[in-house]
């Protein structure tokens, strides 16, 4: 009888090591994951973050244009992007060494897969927005020339209080939803330049005002301004004091 307790005992000895490795197996993939996520959040400079304030403008739910994250984060972009690297290389260099081990569950190089393409997705967000954003201008004119008969003129301003690609994407979007705008573009995003391509069929002499005047109207409730080119943006005055204060002192 002592033995037969003794074995039950130890059957239910070896069965709880195992259920206790796979919980402690989800719940490290679930920790991963939130650390992947958080990690290429900031790698990005919060570019997902501005996406979502982007979009609650889009439904007139709240205003808030750009909040700056891109302004903190974006100096120490090279910085973050180089320890999330080394954090995911670690990440899989320690999941192989409990692969040899066969301590690694599918489930867990699975959730680290599933990982490493979000963190790597959340970091390179802003290069993948800039590609989304060209797109080839002469066909879009040309289309358009062809199908309106009218002319397509193109109209230079500076925009200021955009802080990184999300502000670019959605600058764009508010000037393109303007009527009688056919495309518009920001060609430099240092100065804030901004090339808006219009219709100019049957414009009259007040059209250039009005259509100024509106626009600034709806950049306004976004948190950004419209200028004419030259104008001195908050984004080239941040620039300029930090070369300023980064450059060695003259030596007498």
């Amino acid at each position: 009888m002592e033995c037969t307790a003794t074995s039950k005992a130890s059957e239910g000895n070896l069965e709880t090591p195992l259920e206790n490795h796979s919980d402690n197996a989800d719940q490290t993939s679930t920790n991963v994951f939130f650390q992947a996520f958080a990690a290429g959040t900031i790698a990005s400079s919060c570019c997902l973050f501005q996406l979502g304030l982007n979009l609650l403008a889009s439904f007139n739910i709240l205003h808030v244009g750009c909040a700056g994250f891109n302004t903190i984060l974006g100096p120490l972009r090279p910085y973050t992007r180089a320890m999330t690297i080394a954090w995911l290389l670690q990440k899989w260099f320690t999941s192989g060494e409990r692969g040899r081990s066969k301590c690694c569950t599918k489930g867990g190089r699975k959730g680290l897969i599933v990982s490493t393409v979000m963190c790597l997705t959340l970091m390179f967000m802003p290069e993948m927005l800039e590609q989304l954003r060209h797109s080839n201008l002469d066909l879009i004119r040309l289309g358009y020339q062809k199908l309106h008969g009218s002319e397509i003129i193109k109209m230079e301003y500076v925009v200021d209080n955009m802080g990184c690609e999300a502000c670019i994407n959605a600058v764009e979007r508010l000037v393109d939803g303007k009527s009688g705008v056919v495309h518009s573009k920001v060609s430099s995003f240092k100065l804030g330049e901004i090339d808006i391509y219009v219709d100019n069929a049957g414009a009259d002499p007040t059209w250039k005002e009005k259509f100024e005047n509106e626009l600034l109207e709806i950049l306004k409730e976004s948190d950004y301004d419209l200028h004419p080119r030259g104008w001195v943006t908050k984004k080239m005055t941040l620039d300029l004091s930090k070369t300023m204060f980064h450059e060695p002192f003259a030596s007498n």
